[in-house]
């Protein structure tokens, strides 16, 4: 997933420190009900420390029971490169849970396309991970969880996609 989106307009000095804007705000719990109408909750979320994510994370959580314990908060999934990420992944995710990474672009699009193997999902025009869209893989080489294309992207969503009523399906 990548974070909602921010407010630039918010007198922070800091892109680390920017908070969600009421566009955020919206999208990060409507986009967690759509991760738990999928079936998607999470078994543990990866996620950067920054406070624009901290921000989605608090709000994509309402939708299920999210423990603390759970988070793994990751500092160098800030403004990580795919092979930051691709460490990140080798190193936490469990084969068997669902595992929600939530960081920043370029990073999260570029780790998607690596993993799922420059399969675009049909729904992603321009942008593939535009602020709250969440892209769904499943592990298909389980001998090394990192290579190019060792995942499938099974779904996609990002909150255009989403009807404006989207509650409870």
């Amino acid at each position: 997933m990548r974070h909602a989106k921010s407010d630039w307009n918010i007198g922070t000095s800091s892109d680390f420190d920017r908070v969600l804007s009421e566009r955020g705000n919206i999208d990060a719990p409507r986009m967690g009900q759509w991760l738990v109408n999928q079936g998607y909750s999470p078994d543990q979320v990866i996620c950067s420390t920054a406070q624009r994510v901290k921000e989605t994370i608090a709000l994509v959580s309402t939708n299920w029971k999210q423990d603390e314990d759970q988070i793994i908060w990751e500092p160098a999934i800030y403004n990580a490169s795919l092979s930051q990420l691709l460490g990140t992944v080798a190193a936490e995710i469990k084969q068997g849970q669902i595992t929600l990474l939530t960081g920043h672009n370029p990073g999260v699009s570029e780790l998607i396309l690596h993993l799922g193997g420059d399969c675009i999902p049909i729904q992603a025009s321009g942008n593939l991970m535009p602020t709250s869209a969440i892209t769904a893989l499943e592990l298909t080489n389980i001998n090394n969880i990192i290579d190019y294309g060792s995942w499938k992207i099974v779904d996609y969503m990002k909150p255009a996609n989403l009807a404006h009523n989207y509650k409870n399906s």
